[in-house]
């Protein structure tokens, strides 16, 4: 059974004064986005919240046709590394896609890989290539329920807040990350800046395949 958890409780301080994860890209909620295109891949949907959240996160997953539970933060906005313990304490999968909400191109194709590369592995987690090194990508990839719990709440009461280092004490397989479609699965709409490249972006494929519109399909078009 595969799950997923969406992490969307933080207070989005560097987008403004809009909460991110119901900020619209391409006319749509960035999180009915997320939700929309993994929901297909999974059997159970966790949303990380704080509670003053749920009406506007209900409003933007409104009329879609997917199962959903919250997992409300205890403290607000403790950072993504509690996130992912309160979300994966609510999970019921043996194996859970953790994603941020501010991934709106996340495509199915690329995290069906993760979960194939998860599969007897404790995590699968992307390894993003640069000019200026490499880095994990810990909040689109999939975890071994139980023991990424234990060892993200081990790490949470440690005092270590980077969800990359704590899951980092995983043995789990690297996936490196090389091209535009699989950055574009990966990229963290976090600014107002973002925002203007993701719509570029958007009408980047639209100009491109003008017979077709922007979806929520696996790569973005259908």
């Amino acid at each position: 059974m595969n799950g997923a958890v969406v992490l969307a409780g933080g207070f989005s301080t560097r987008f403004g004064d809009v909460d991110k994860a119901v900020a619209d890209v391409a006319g749509e909620p960035m999180i009915r986005r997320v939700v929309a295109t993994v929901a297909p891949l999974v059997d159970d949907i966790v949303v990380n919240v704080r509670t003053d959240q749920r009406r506007s996160i209900e409003t933007a997953l409104a009329d879609l046709d997917v199962q959903y539970r919250f997992a409300f933060d205890d403290v607000p906005d403790r950072g993504p590394l509690a996130g992912m313990v309160v979300g994966l304490e609510r999970s019921t999968a043996e194996y859970t896609l953790v994603i941020a909400c501010d991934m709106p191109f996340v495509e199915r194709e690329f995290v069906e890989t993760l979960f194939e590369r998860a599969n007897g592995k404790e995590a699968a987690i992307p390894v993003e290539r640069g000019e200026d090194g490499e880095w994990l990508q810990p909040l689109q990839a999939v975890y071994e329920t139980d023991r990424t719990l234990r060892v993200t709440s081990e790490a949470l009461a440690e005092g270590i807040d980077s969800p990359a280092t704590a899951v980092g004490r995983l043995a789990f397989d690297a996936v490196t990350v090389s091209g535009d479609s699989e950055g574009w699965s990966l990229r963290n709409v976090n600014t107002p800046a973002d925002r203007r490249e993701a719509e570029r972006y958007v009408e980047r494929i639209r100009d491109e395949h003008p017979e077709d519109t922007f979806s929520d399909s696996a790569n973005g078009i259908r």
